[in-house]
């Protein structure tokens, strides 16, 4: 056979082999991997509370048919001051589902709760956040002061603001006065101290009513006084005639 034919037949033998050779399929990421498969649900639910009163905080976590996780833990986290600060962590049921008791602040924004899931071979991480609201308490404003004042003289009207069950309330009072039966104005803004006391000082030429309006917050109810009449004396010691 002629040397080119025989180069040329070994050439076409081997590009035929190489064709028919098997193909070789790379292993699925996945089962490289190790991915997980199933993702996870969380809820995080709590029933509105008094400030200062406790309520739990409901964690459930299931896959991604629906099913309970058991056994998993789930981190709890408050957040307070705009940072996440750790109050515990919970380990879910049969069910899926844990609970955790947490005191309510009289701030807002410190009642917002986070719950996270790191996690397993079998489940994706999962978080979840839940802002608690606030239930309102009933409140009751007082304004006192003298019934009387000699003209010209100084006088101190005090406000007294607290829950209905007596707790002190710490907020903004708004003072009105009517003189000599004329119009109701606003005189002053007050705010209440810890003990939930304010006043002002005020020297009224003529008769005088006076009630204040407590400005309702995100845990207290506000409410509006009965009115305070204070009588306006003329000067001087009065002349008994024979």
């Amino acid at each position: 056979m002629h040397l080119g034919h025989a180069v040329l037949l070994g050439s076409l033998s081997l590009a035929i082999a190489i064709g028919l050779a098997p193909a070789v399929q790379a292993a699925p990421a996945t089962a490289m991997t190790g991915s997980r498969a199933t993702p996870s649900e969380l809820s995080l639910q709590a029933d509105a509370a008094y400030a200062g009163a406790e309520t739990t905080l409901r964690v459930e976590l299931t896959g991604g048919g629906g099913e309970p996780v058991a056994g998993a833990p789930v981190a709890l986290e408050r957040r307070t001051s705009q940072t996440w600060t750790s109050i515990g962590t919970v380990t879910t049921g049969d069910d899926g589902r844990a609970g955790q008791a947490v005191r309510l602040s009289k701030v807002r924004g410190d009642n917002v709760f986070r719950a996270t899931y790191a996690g397993d071979d079998t489940h994706d991480p999962a978080t979840a956040q839940r802002q608690v609201e606030l239930k309102r308490r009933a409140s009751r404003v007082v304004v006192s002061g003298p019934d009387e004042v000699v003209d010209g003289r100084s006088v101190r009207v005090r406000v007294r603001w607290t829950t209905a069950g007596g707790e002190p309330v710490a907020g903004t009072v708004k003072v009105f006065r009517s003189l000599a039966g004329g119009p109701w104005r606003k005189v002053r803004v007050l705010t209440t101290d810890r003990d939930g006391h304010a006043a002002l000082t005020t020297r009224p030429r003529q008769d005088s009513r006076w009630r204040a309006q407590a400005v309702r917050q995100a845990w207290v109810e506000g409410d509006r006084s009965s009115v305070h009449r204070i009588d306006n004396l003329p000067p001087g010691t009065p002349v008994r005639l024979p």
